[in-house]
């Protein structure tokens, strides 16, 4: 089973989760006003196509993987998944390195300007509309 299918729905489960494992350790952290692209220094892009939209007429979501080089570039091997409206990330989540099923952190950019403007631990985030709905920034 990939992430493709399943990323958006399993975003909408965490926001309903109240625990992630102890041992969470992302391959990456940020915090607010830090560049988005600082998340994916060094790794790998696979581009991972559209998953759909929050509503009619709303911009369409698309994401891409971001592996460590030298694991098999798919969405299981991903260190970091992010999602694009146009061509800006709008959010990138992140997942432990001993557990790629495992994700830790969501980060989001809702101005547009690349950098990080809001950080959630995977137990907290919001709905990925819900997080659309918010961005200050016509794609």
């Amino acid at each position: 089973m990939t992430r493709r299918w399943h990323l958006a729905v399993s975003l909408v489960v965490l926001a309903l989760t109240t625990t992630v494992a102890a041992s969470a350790e992302p391959l990456r952290t940020a915090s607010v006003g830090d560049r988005m692209g600082s998340l994916v220094t060094g790794l790998s892009k696979v581009e991972g196509g559209p998953i759909g939209s929050c509503a009619v007429g709303a911009p369409v979501i698309s994401y891409a993987d971001y592996v460590i080089p030298g694991r098999p570039a798919d969405d299981d091997n991903a260190s970091l998944v992010g999602l694009t409206v146009g061509d800006r990330v709008v959010m990138m989540v992140a997942y432990d390195e001993q557990d790629l099923s495992t994700p830790v952190a969501v980060y989001a950019d809702l101005d547009g300007n690349g950098l990080i403007t809001n950080v959630w631990p995977a137990a907290d985030v919001p709905a990925v509309c819900g997080i659309m709905q918010q961005l200050r920034y016509q794609p």
